[in-house]
């Protein structure tokens, strides 16, 4: 039996000598391993399609244990981005992530939509010469994944300490957060902790400017806006250090979606490399 897929390449590897395996998220079946049929071999018309990041528009057949892809056509591949080291290295953590979580089976075509969104706007800021351009990317990148966590019901919970329950007060800013259970952790409600058990480390600092980016974020889902990169950097501009709140929000980010499902993501160690020493101060 065949069927039709919508689908961006999560991560590809090597079958036998000619054939490839990708491993697809579709808009209409969610995750998806597939063969191309020799994708190694010099003519091969699913060779130069069968990269990671392209979004095809697929027909499937339906395999004995891995379905196999008989017809292929390109939507969009992100060119810019495959020629821009840091956009390709902030999107290849983005569909690694995306490739590491599971998802419900009546949420499948909103993830696709808001990955597929975030490639396009990606795609568009390497095409541009903005002197913030990689402040650009870190905006896209920390709100992406800020709404993907939120599909995964993983959203931080900014407003109550995880120890206490108390609410926290309109003008305080937290300094740490409970990674083990998602949430705000009071200074008084920490100090118990650390003297209850003196080991424990899922309690940690929030760097500088996390909680005010995030903050922000929450209050975009409040109105239900959902804003470009562009804007969020206008609306951010008054912080301090707005390179560095945001390459640390970004790090919160995935090292709090790490927490919640327990894998590491092996991508982060190299976006974390690449960003600038002087900002990368991971959460």
């Amino acid at each position: 039996m065949d069927y039709q897929a919508q689908a961006i390449i999560l991560k590809t590897y090597r079958l036998g000598e000619v054939d490839k395996i990708l491993h697809l998220y579709s808009r209409q079946h969610g995750p998806l391993r597939v063969v191309a049929k020799s994708a190694y071999k010099i003519k091969s018309k699913i060779g130069a399609k069968a990269q990671v990041l392209n979004c095809l528009d697929l027909i499937l057949a339906t395999g004995r244990n891995l379905d196999i892809i008989k017809e292929a056509s390109r939507i969009d591949n992100f060119a810019a981005i495959n020629s821009n080291y840091s956009a390709l290295s902030l999107s290849y953590l983005m569909v690694d992530i995306l490739d590491h979580i599971a998802i419900s089976d009546d949420q499948y075509q909103e993830p696709f939509d808001l990955l597929f969104n975030h490639l396009k706007q990606m795609n568009q800021i390497s095409m541009g010469s903005d002197v913030d351009q990689e402040e650009l990317m870190l905006a896209a990148s920390a709100r992406y994944l800020w709404r993907l966590i939120k599909i995964l019901g993983y959203k931080p919970e900014l407003d109550h300490c995880s120890l206490s329950h108390k609410k926290r007060a309109t003008n305080q800013i937290p300094q740490y957060f409970d990674f083990a259970n998602g949430s705000i952790t009071s200074s008084m409600a920490r100090s118990n902790s650390l003297e209850q058990n003196p080991y424990q480390d899922q309690i940690q600092e929030m760097r500088p400017g996390v909680f005010k980016v995030l903050h922000y974020f929450n209050l975009l889902d409040t109105y239900n806006q959902d804003l470009n990169a562009q804007t969020i950097l206008m609306q951010l501009n008054s912080m301090n250090d707005r390179s560095r709140s945001l390459n640390n929000s970004l790090a919160f980010l995935q090292k709090h979606l790490s927490f919640m499902i327990h894998k590491e993501f092996k991508s982060w160690k190299l976006v974390d490399e690449l960003l600038n020493p002087q900002l990368a101060e991971v959460a």
